[in-house]
């Protein structure tokens, strides 16, 4: 597909700009989020690809006034053409370019992947969301693990909540579990209650062991989550600064991020918020440092926040025996700054083993297989 404008207010130059811009908010840690260079006589590979833990979503996007069944048939094919390009020999290329200005590329052969998940998106004319079994079950051998069509909407609806790969699976599960094809305005309606949801129990489950969340002022809610997630960003810059000359392997941090949810990102963001009103301001009587743990599928998420560095070194020994080291991710934070601006860094305790986004995939793939 060609680039075209989104409508003529948007700010972005394209779906993918937009898609790129908001999803990349969500990347902690080594994946890659681009659009693939051309080959050929200018033939694309994909319009968007999200690459993890060696699984790659492919997207594929098309908007016309045309049928549903034309709009998926032209991104289908585009998918299928490519999976035997790639099989073939042919890599897929592309850069990203960092916040600091630094450009990574990529170039990425089909041994290089694992799982492939295809998404196919469409815009305008006649829509609908539908996951394609028959699909996958054809082109298992060149590595499809699963595939659906969903609209615009639904993608850029995901894209600015700060969802991640699983919560792209996730949303593929759940058209599979359909078996049908369903409406964009029931899928979007299923994303924003799931949201809700989500964010209404993380609330509630923190209520239970930090005191009343609801007592406090309605700002500590998703826009908690959107500061954290901005703050993130340099938290993982400072952790990767940190650990430079050590024996870290960033695969393992990758494989670790990317399993974070947005369930996961409504509890840092909103802990952050509530102990940031909790601890003792400068010259004032209360609380130094506040802590929570967080079980989250296969992970321990720990969340430690300081009014001041001093505080957070004296009390680190007992807290590091508290955290302990089973497999998860560590937020620390310090209000040295100012409440508005924590310090942030991040303690990775990598899990042995693949990450909870290659299972997830794995297990769709499995459904995929096995029904009739």
């Amino acid at each position: 597909m060609t680039e075209h404008a989104i409508m003529m207010s948007s700010p972005y130059a394209s779906l993918q700009e937009e898609l790129v811009f908001n999803f990349s908010k969500r990347i902690l840690g080594p994946h890659s989020l681009f659009c693939p260079d051309n080959f050929g006589h200018s033939k694309e590979p994909a319009d968007l690809v999200w690459v993890a833990d060696r699984c790659a979503i492919l997207m594929y996007m098309q908007r016309s006034v045309a049928s549903y069944e034309k709009k998926t048939r032209h991104n289908l094919k585009q998918l299928r053409k490519w999976l035997r390009k790639w099989r073939a020999g042919q890599p897929l290329c592309g850069r990203t370019a960092g916040a600091s200005g630094t450009v990574t590329s990529f170039e990425l052969h089909f041994t290089d992947i694992d799982h492939i998940v295809g998404l196919s998106v469409i815009g305008d004319g006649e829509l609908g969301c539908e996951y394609h079994a028959d699909l996958v079950r054809e082109n298992f051998a060149h590595k499809l693990a699963a595939c659906s069509t969903i609209t615009e909407r639904c993608l850029l609806e995901l894209a600015r909540m700060g969802a991640g790969p699983r919560d792209i699976v996730h949303w593929l599960s759940h058209l599979h579990g359909h078996r049908r094809r369903i409406t964009e305005g029931q899928l979007i309606g299923a994303i924003r209650f799931k949201d809700s949801a989500d964010l209404v129990l993380v609330r509630e489950t923190i209520a239970a062991t930090q005191g009343p969340v609801f007592a406090l002022p309605s700002a500590i809610d998703q826009s908690s989550a959107d500061k954290f997630l901005g703050n993130a960003q340099a938290y993982v810059a400072a952790t990767f600064g940190s650990v430079r000359g050590h024996e870290v392997d960033t695969d393992d941090i990758g494989r670790l991020t990317v399993d974070l949810t947005l369930s996961d990102i409504y509890w840092f963001g909103i802990l952050s918020a509530l102990y940031a009103s909790r601890t003792a301001a400068p010259g004032k009587h209360g609380p130094l440092v506040l802590g929570a743990k967080r079980r989250s599928g296969i992970y321990d998420l720990r969340f430690v926040l300081a009014a001041n560095s001093k505080a957070l070194r004296e009390r680190f020994p007992d807290l590091a025996g508290a955290i302990g080291d089973t497999p998860g991710l560590t937020m620390l934070q310090s209000l040295d700054v100012g409440r508005d601006s924590p310090w942030g860094m991040l303690l990775f305790h990598p899990r042995t083993g693949p990450s909870y986004l290659r299972l997830q995939i794995e297990q769709l793939r499995s459904a995929t297989l096995s029904a009739i």
